[in-house]
């Protein structure tokens, strides 16, 4: 043990991100319970397969860390050097090491022991996002962790402030997936742990091809993972950035899904809660998905204490502090409806404050002269959302999907992907020797109806000119 100045140890543990945030007292606690150890070269910090009750944070020198198959043949060796971290896994999951950790050279430090990372943790809940930083970089490092349960991880798809989002496969079925992974000062915080497991809960009892599916959960790594199933797409919010806004037929259509994901949560007495443009996500074919149900909760369950979701999105009577029910969600799609057609929320403000008070005050502006054009029915359904009574408010399924319906659509509850434009292709059959016959035939009736075209599928190569065509087999 090194008997290392006080300031010196504080002054240090400023430099580390995590520690940089807790105040004078909990610093000053820290560098006196922690206690620094000195190693000479070859020396182990720790040994693979013991149990772990100490983390070190290396404050000089090097350590060397021998990466070794289920054989424990080596295959390769981590260096890690000033301000890295190691054996901190083995305290937050109560699992043997992993691997050797061996002095390089000459190395000192910090010692940290369970009972006091505990502490840390429960007293300083936004200090856990610097064990959330290391995991990160063993999970992205290019020996670190690659599994989670039965799944490969395979590269960030996403972060956010409550958890991240990685790229992962079944490893036995060869299953895309996402896997999320909750942030561990979330860990500690009763609230957010609960929401995060009511979440993996709730979806995963949730059977709908507009709602995302859940697999699977785990617990690893001292934190939460949602197993999900990979969509191939963007979220609604970076595409309308994109695109700036999307055609009225276009918005009619995504809304008729969301609302058929909607409708089904609700049957089965759930309230999404956290309706937005960057919670659906749409796939390649035009699918959307309702995602991200880390507010949800039971029909009747009251949080009047504060308010929850997202300000653009918040009906008028959760503002006043109301308890949320099947109307707020359905005023969140109106919202989703005004934004996909102009581009902006209809209450948008640069303060917080500014939004949540035009919700309760602020006429709707008039989306008719916004969006010149607009289908009648489309206008009405916007109108009738986003009507600032919830007792007035359009409410009812039925006249909902009523208002968006257009020629094509399914009206089944398992319409989800929108149907192609109305081009139709007739394929034609005859023998080889008529073929001559059909195909002049062909040519006299496209020049007579404007906008038939044909092409001979029997020729290598040949594609219609238009995406309605004639084709002979």
């Amino acid at each position: 043990m090194i008997n290392t100045p006080l300031s010196l140890v504080t002054g240090f543990l400023q430099t580390l991100d995590g520690f940089c945030d807790l105040d004078a007292q909990g610093l000053r606690a820290v560098a006196a319970e922690c206690p620094v150890k000195s190693f000479a070269p070859e020396e182990y910090l720790m040994r693979k397969g013991e149990a772990g009750d100490v983390m070190y944070i290396l404050m000089d020198g090097q350590v060397r860390v021998p990466v070794t198959d289920t054989t424990g043949e080596i295959l390769s060796t981590l260096l890690l050097g000033p301000r890295e971290v190691v054996g901190e896994m083995a305290l937050l999951t109560d699992e043997p090491r992993r691997a050797d950790v061996i002095a390089y050279t000459a190395v000192s430090a910090l010692a940290m022991e369970k009972k006091q990372m505990d502490h840390l943790l429960h007293r300083y809940p936004s200090w856990a996002n610097f064990l959330t930083s290391i995991l990160v970089k063993r999970i992205q490092s290019v020996n670190g962790f690659q599994k989670i349960g039965k799944y490969q991880l395979l590269n960030e798809l996403g972060t956010g402030s409550t958890a991240r989002v990685y790229d992962g496969i079944h490893q036995y079925l060869g299953r895309p997936v996402a896997i999320k992974m909750l942030n561990h000062a979330l860990v500690y915080n009763d609230l957010f742990r609960e929401r995060f497991e009511t979440e993996a809960r709730i979806i995963a009892g949730l059977s709908h091809p507009n709602i995302i599916q859940v697999y699977d959960t785990e617990q690893m790594h001292g934190t939460f993972f949602i197993i999900m199933e990979k969509l191939p797409g963007n979220d609604l919010k970076k595409m309308l950035k994109r695109v700036k806004k999307f055609p009225p037929e276009e918005v009619i259509l995504i809304l008729h899904q969301v609302a058929r994901a909607l409708e089904y949560a609700h049957q089965q007495g759930i309230l999404h809660r956290d309706v937005k443009l960057a919670n659906c996500i749409m796939t390649e074919s035009g699918q959307v998905k309702l995602m991200d149900f880390g507010l949800s909760q039971p029909r009747g369950v009251s949080e009047t204490t504060h308010i929850e979701g997202s300000p653009e999105y918040l009906a008028p009577e959760i503002i006043r502090g109301a308890p949320p029910d099947e109307r707020s969600d359905i005023y969140a799609l109106g919202i989703m409806a005004f934004a996909l057609l102009t581009g902006r929320s209809p209450f948008y403000a640069k303060s917080v404050r500014e939004v949540l008070v035009n919700h309760l005050n602020k006429p709707v502006p008039d989306i008719a002269a916004l969006v010149p054009g607009i289908p009648k029915k489309l206008l009405t359904f916007i109108q009738g959302t986003l009507t600032k009574d919830p007792g007035q408010r359009l409410a009812h399924w039925p006249t909902i999907f009523s208002l968006l319906e257009r020629r094509g659509t399914r009206k089944s509850a398992d319409q989800t992907i929108p149907t192609s434009p109305a081009y139709h292709s007739l394929v034609l059959t005859c023998p080889t020797a008529s073929s001559p016959l059909l195909l002049d035939a062909l040519q006299q009736l496209a020049t007579r109806i404007n906008g038939l075209t044909w092409s001979d599928a029997s020729q290598p190569g040949a594609e219609p000119d238009r995406d309605s065509s004639i084709k002979t087999v």
